[in-house]
């Protein structure tokens, strides 16, 4: 016992002592124990309620918290066990299954003291196996006792009376259940014993134990199959198993041959079968069977689904064989924990573990012939992981644009009139020189002709006065002639003024006056508005968010929404630098050179033009959106 059992033990003692008051069973008690097993017997209506009840009734007979029995007759095998008082039957479980295999396993009693320093009371293990009438082992019956050093022997003494007792009554009984009922435990069963295990390696190591001592086999195996290999979990009687050990080395490469193989494989002296009924040469487990100096040796792979996922190898005792119906026997009783072993194993499992095992049948999976779509994907997925996160591309900034010409000429009234007529409105194509509108100039007309007259008066009057040598007359008549001819320079101004003409070639863009005429139009007034052909220009609204992005010389395309087929190339080359509101949004406007067919290309059109920033991460320009935002509103 280590230092720490110890104090276990010390603390289980101190419990008992509390509890009920320590007897030994004397010779009144073991002579009532022995006539209440009889009357057991005679009311026990099967082996399985017999044996509970006899387990039971010693139980009380030695004062035991903790007791077990195992036993096997024929096909059926009956185990149980008993607890009572305060302690907690799992501190006692282990070690009582493991000195109870012991016993079975030499084929004698056993009894150990477990002596404690200061403990109120000394308590110790019996371990009896349980012999048939051929002196053959059957079972095996175990406890816990309040005794001391000199209480051994008989303590030993009489419970070995009463278990051959209980043994020997026990064969006139029944079978243990009605033939129809199977000896395994169903899937569900199995399942919800699990609770009672903290790993796959605890559960093994029961499993193992148990069929060791249900069997009489000399060692039980119970690997796990990973990736069509075998993990050793325990070998019956031991919890640390080395894995490179001549003996595991041995049993592992048999459990293998079993897995290829697919069925249980017996080989023991004088045949070697299969499941299925067919010799073969399964060399594996010859060599096992000659390693165990000749004793029978059997491997019984364990599925759950479709799927082998655990193998149980046995090495029967010298002169012992292996029937097809033990082979059967066996695997009903065991396999329904193949489930069970898989869930633990995979609930011990860490993180990392998992990720690993999870990548491993990835792979697994990859490896398989066919699946081209889950091996392209596979191939695909790490380069365009790699392309996010290490690669580059073009970065463009999409912005609404508008068409506009480079020049626009404003016609407007030259004096103030009414509009007598007009020719042409807007989207019509002019020609410089072409007339526009005309203005009225009847009373202009007028006062010309007064003018006109008067200025004829004016050079009579200077003949007049050069006939009668007067010098003085002459000037005054010819400075007035020279301001009526002022005069009516003027109004012939006025009156060509009249008629409005294009200034330029172009496009009429604003104007329509067609339901204008006789309004008066006053000096400055806009006429019309005029544009050159052929000469355009962008205006791109630049968002704030990429305002620091978009400088002068950069190059895009463009689109329009009448003809998004047709891009056109353009390069920025000026920026203003004050912002705008349009459309509630905060922009600035750039000035892009574009080359456009005006066959068809209208100003004000819009469109969307790309300007092309330049190279950026990948990763950048598909989160950087995302990024500022965050950034923006949670100060990150």
């Amino acid at each position: 016992m280590t230092r720490s059992r110890d104090k276990d033990v010390v603390s289980q003692t101190r419990t008992l002592a509390t509890g009920d008051e320590a007897a030994h069973p004397k010779s009144g008690g073991a002579s009532s124990a022995h006539a209440r097993i009889v009357r057991l017997a005679a009311d026990a209506s099967s082996k399985q309620a017999f044996y509970s009840r006899a387990l039971k009734c010693i139980a009380h007979a030695f004062k035991s918290p903790y007791a077990v029995v195992y036993v096997r007759s024929a096909s059926d095998i009956v185990e149980d066990e008993y607890h009572s008082g305060p302690t907690d039957p799992k501190f006692w479980q282990a070690s009582v299954q493991e000195f109870l295999t012991g016993a079975m396993a030499a084929a004698e009693p056993r009894a150990r003291l477990l002596s404690v320093d200061k403990a109120s009371l000394q308590l110790g293990l019996i371990a009896i196996p349980l012999l048939d009438d051929a002196g053959e082992g059957v079972g095996g019956f175990a406890l816990v006792a309040q005794m001391t050093e000199e209480q051994v022997r008989p303590n030993v003494a009489t419970l070995e009376s009463l278990t051959a007792l209980v043994t020997h009554v026990a064969v006139s009984l029944g079978t243990s259940q009605p033939k129809t009922e199977s000896v395994a435990p169903a899937p569900h069963q199995a399942l919800t014993r699990i609770a009672d295990f903290a790993s796959a390696e605890e559960l093994a190591y029961s499993l193992t134990n148990n069929l060791r001592n249900k069997l009489n086999c000399r060692t039980v195996a119970l690997g796990m199959v990973m990736r069509r290999r075998v993990k050793l979990l325990c070998l019956s009687g031991l919890d640390n198993v080395h894995a490179q050990s001549p003996g595991a080395v041995c049993i592992r490469g048999a459990m293998e041959e079993c897995i290829d193989f697919g069925e249980p494989i017996v080989s023991q002296e004088g045949e070697a079968w299969s499941a299925a009924g067919t010799n073969v040469d399964h060399r594996l487990h010859k060599q096992w069977h000659s390693a165990a100096r000749l004793a029978a040796v059997a491997s019984i792979p364990l599925t759950a689904g479709d799927e082998c996922v655990a193998v149980v190898s046995m090495q029967h005792r010298c002169g012992s064989a292996f029937t097809h119906d033990d082979i059967q026997r066996i695997r009903s009783a065991i396999e329904p924990f193949a489930a069970a072993l898989v869930l633990l194993k995979r609930a011990q499992r860490g993180v990392i573990r998992h990720l690993w095992e999870s990548a491993h049948d990835w792979l697994a999976t990859l490896v398989r012939p066919r699946r081209y779509g889950l091996k392209i994907t596979s191939v695909l997925i790490p380069l365009l992981l790699c392309y996010f996160l290490f690669g580059s591309m073009a970065y463009e900034v999409r912005v609404p644009c508008v068409v506009q010409p480079v020049q626009l000429r404003h016609v407007t009234a030259p004096y103030d009139a009414v509009l007598a007529s007009v020719l042409v409105t807007a989207g019509d194509r002019v020609r410089a020189g072409d007339l526009l509108c005309e203005l009225d100039h009847r009373d202009l007309d007028l006062q010309r002709n007064e003018l006109a007259a008067e200025l004829a008066v004016a050079e009579q009057e200077m003949q007049r006065a050069m006939a009668e040598d007067s010098p003085v007359e002459v000037r005054l008549t010819q400075a007035k002639m020279r301001l009526l001819q002022e005069r009516l320079a003027t109004f012939d101004r006025r009156i060509e003024q009249a008629a409005i003409r294009s200034p330029i070639d172009g496009t009429v863009i604003e104007g329509d006056l067609r339901e204008s005429v006789g309004v008066v139009f006053v000096q400055g007034q806009p006429l019309f508005q005029v544009a050159p052909a052929g000469s355009w220009k962008l205006e791109l609204e630049i968002p704030e968010s990429a305002a620091t992005d978009v400088v002068v010389g950069l190059a895009g395309r463009f689109a329009s929404h009448a003809r998004p087929e047709t891009t056109r190339a353009i390069r920025i080359d000026r920026i203003r630098p004050n912002a705008v509101v349009r459309d509630n949004c905060v922009v600035f406007v750039a000035e892009a050179d574009v080359e456009i067919d005006p066959t068809w290309m209208r100003p004000g059109m819009e469109g969307v033009a790309k300007v092309e920033v330049g190279p950026r991460p990948v990763w950048w320009v598909s989160l950087h959106r995302v990024i500022d935002y965050l950034r923006l509103h949670l100060w990150l």
